[in-house]
C-alpha cells in the first residue's frame, strides 16, 4: 500500500501537471492572439485582460521607446487616472542594468537608482520588472503591479510571467515595425501631397511678350522644398516677376508657399514699386508665419515698354544680368528676409534698384538649389559656374540656355541628387 507521503507527492504532480497544461494552454492561446496582432490598441488590450488574469497581477504597465529618443520611455498600458507621464532614465548605469536583466528582477533587489526610477509607478518595491529587449536594444519595459491584498509573486509566478513576455516581446517588436512602416508610408503620402501642391502653384504656362523670351523651372528635391517662381500681369504693360524660398521642408514649407501665392495674387497689382509692396508683404506674412522661418525672395517689376527692371531684394539670392557683349553684373540690393521682423528693419533695410535693358541682355533669377548642389565629396556647384554655364550658351535660344544649366549640374553632381529644389527664372531681351 502507498504511503501518505507517496500519495502526497503523487497529488503534487498530478497538480503540477494540470498547471503546466494551464500554462501551456494560456501561452498558446496568448500567442496566437499576439501573432495576429499588428496595432498597440489591441496589444494594449491583450496585456490589461489576458496577460493580467493569467499572472494575477493587480494592473501591468507597458512602457514603450520615445521615438528619436534612447532613454525615454512612454506609457501605453493601464491608462489609470492617477499616474501620467513617461519613464526617463538619465542614469546610464540604470540602463545598463534593464539590458543585462531580460530575465526580469523584483523591484527591491535593483539599486536604488533602478528603484528610483520607477517609483512614480510602482507602489510595492515588490513588483516585478521585465524589460524586453531585441538586438541589443530595450523596445519596451512591463511593469507587474502586485495586487493589495498580496506581498509578493511567487516563483511560478514570476516564471510564468518571463513566459508570457517572450511571445508579448516578439509582438510589440512586430507592432512597433508595423507603425514605423505605416508612419512611413504616411510621412511618404504627405510627401507626395506636398509636391503635388508645390507643382500645382507654379505656372502652368510662360508669359508670352513681344521681345521678350521667359522661361521658368523647378525641380523639388527628393523632400518637398518651398522654392516658388511666378508671374503677375500688371498695368501700362508691366509684368511681376518672383522667385521666392520658403526656408524648411516638408508640407509646412508648401503651406506657407502657398499662403504666399495667395498673398501675392490679392496685392502685386495695387503696387508699382517692388519696395513697396515687399513691405506690405512683410508686414502680412510676419503675422502669420511661424518666428522660425522665414522667406528669401526678389521681386521685380519688367516694363516692357520702357525696357527696364524694377527690383527688390529680401535676403534672396543675387539677379544675374548678362549682357550683349558677355560682360555681366550680379545685383544684391540691400534687404532682409521676409517675416525675420515686424516692419521696421525690414522698411529700413530694403533697397530698390532700376536695371536698364539692351536687346541681346539676359536675366538670371535663382535660389540656392543651384548653387549649393553638392559632389560627393561636398564640393558646390557655386556661383561661378552657373555664371559659365550661362555665358557659354549665351548664344541659344532661352530652352537651351537653361538645358545648359541643367546639364552642366546634373554633370557636375555625379549622380549625387541635389538636396534643395532647384529653381530659376531666365529673361532674354530680343526686342
Amino acid at each position: 500500500p502507498q504511503t501518505h507521503d507517496e500519495i502526497a507527492e503523487l497529488v503534487l504532480a498530478y497538480n503540477k501537471m494540470i498547471e503546466n497544461m494551464r500554462e501551456r494552454k494560456i501561452i498558446d492561446d496568448l500567442s496566437k492572439k499576439l501573432s495576429s496582432t499588428f496595432r498597440l490598441e489591441d496589444l494594449i488590450s491583450i496585456i490589461n485582460k489576458q496577460l493580467k488574469e493569467a499572472i494575477n497581477a493587480g494592473s501591468i504597465k507597458l512602457f514603450i521607446p520615445e521615438q528619436n529618443s534612447a532613454n525615454t520611455f512612454r506609457k501605453v498600458a493601464d491608462k489609470s487616472s492617477h499616474d501620467f507621464g513617461s519613464l526617463t532614465i538619465d542614469d546610464y548605469s540604470t540602463l545598463d542594468f534593464l539590458s543585462d536583466h531580460s530575465d526580469g528582477f523584483i523591484l527591491n533587489d535593483a539599486p536604488d537608482s533602478v528603484q528610483m526610477t520607477f517609483k512614480q509607478f510602482s507602489a510595492r518595491r515588490t513588483d516585478l520588472i521585465v524589460p524586453m529587449i531585441r538586438n541589443g536594444k530595450i523596445i519596451g519595459i512591463l511593469l507587474f503591479n502586485l495586487p493589495e491584498e498580496r506581498e509578493k509573486y511567487s516563483d511560478e509566478e514570476q516564471h510564468f510571467a518571463l513566459s508570457l513576455s517572450s511571445p508579448l516581446g516578439l509582438a510589440l517588436e512586430n507592432t512597433l515595425l508595423y507603425d514605423e512602416l505605416r508612419d512611413q508610408e504616411r510621412m511618404k503620402r504627405e510627401l507626395e501631397i506636398a509636391r503635388d501642391i508645390q507643382q500645382k502653384l507654379l505656372p502652368k504656362s510662360m508669359p508670352q511678350i513681344k521681345g521678350f523670351d521667359i522661361e521658368g523651372f523647378c525641380h523639388p528635391a527628393t523632400e518637398v522644398g518651398g522654392d516658388y517662381f511666378d508671374f503677375f500681369e500688371l498695368k501700362d504693360s508691366k509684368l511681376g516677376v518672383v522667385i521666392a524660398d520658403v526656408s524648411g521642408k516638408g508640407t509646412s514649407a508648401s503651406f506657407y508657399m502657398a499662403q504666399l501665392k495667395g498673398m501675392m495674387m490679392q496685392s502685386a497689382i495695387m503696387y508699382d514699386s517692388p519696395k513697396k509692396f515687399l513691405i506690405e508683404l512683410n508686414r502680412k506674412i510676419y503675422a502669420s508665419l511661424d518666428r522660425n522661418l522665414f522667406i528669401t525672395m526678389i521681386y521685380g517689376i519688367l516694363d516692357t515698354k520702357k525696357k527696364e527692371l524694377l527690383i527688390s531684394r529680401a535676403g534672396h539670392n543675387a539677379l544675374i544680368h548678362i549682357k550683349n557683349d558677355n560682360s555681366h553684373t550680379t545685383f544684391t540690393p540691400s534687404g532682409i528676409g521676409l517675416g525675420l521682423d515686424s516692419g521696421k528693419v525690414f522698411k529700413k533695410e530694403l533697397n530698390e534698384i532700376r536695371i536698364i535693358l539692351k536687346t541681346q541682355d539676359t536675366l538670371l533669377f535663382y535660389t540656392d538649389g543651384i548653387i549649393e548642389a553638392m559632389k560627393p565629396d561636398g564640393e558646390e556647384f557655386g556661383e561661378e559656374r552657373l555664371l559659365n554655364a550661362l555665358i557659354q550658351s549665351k548664344l541659344s535660344n532661352i530652352s537651351e540656355k537653361r538645358k545648359n544649366i541643367q546639364t552642366q549640374l546634373e554633370t557636375f553632381l555625379i549622380g549625387n541628387k541635389p538636396q534643395d529644389d532647384i529653381t530659376m527664372i531666365l529673361i532674354d531681351c530680343n526686342f
